[in-house]
């Protein structure tokens, strides 16, 4: 049975001013938030391969014996060598910081807006932009 469209609709009434209030689109893997503002759009593009640092191992078998040694450097109240260790060798890969990709700009130019309506409908994924310019009106998706 599907749900009631109402209860699958996210709407908002004025564009997303930054990446925290930006409507998520995505696979999983490549990803993009979106403001939706008419006249520059900002459009926040991330994959999800981006980190900071690079690959470490993540074989668990290697992973108790870093373990045992960290425990041990604790117990003799090595707790500098104790945190060298673990962010060196116990730490799993992409255990390091998120990077953005990128942020494509989109510019138009459009006179006095009204009836602006920023949507995203979690049924179908789709993310749009309508409003109106005198008489003309816009919908993005």
């Amino acid at each position: 049975m599907m749900a009631n469209h109402a209860e699958t609709l996210l709407r908002l009434s004025r564009p997303g001013s930054s990446i925290n209030n930006a409507l998520p689109l995505g696979n999983g893997k490549l990803g993009a938030l979106i403001c939706g503002a008419p006249g520059k759009d900002r459009i926040f593009l991330n994959h999800d391969e981006l980190w900071t640092g690079y690959p470490r191992a993540t074989a668990l078998e290697e992973k108790a014996a870093v373990y045992r040694r960290a425990r041990d450097l604790a117990y003799e109240g090595r707790l500098k060598d104790v945190n060298a260790l673990i962010e060196r060798d116990f730490n799993a890969q992409n255990a390091q910081c998120y990077l953005p990709l990128g942020t494509l700009t989109l510019e138009t130019h459009h006179g006095k807006v009204t009836g602006y309506a920023r949507e995203l409908d979690l049924e179908t994924g789709v993310a749009s932009v309508t409003f109106k310019d005198g008489n003309t009106l816009w919908r993005r998706e």
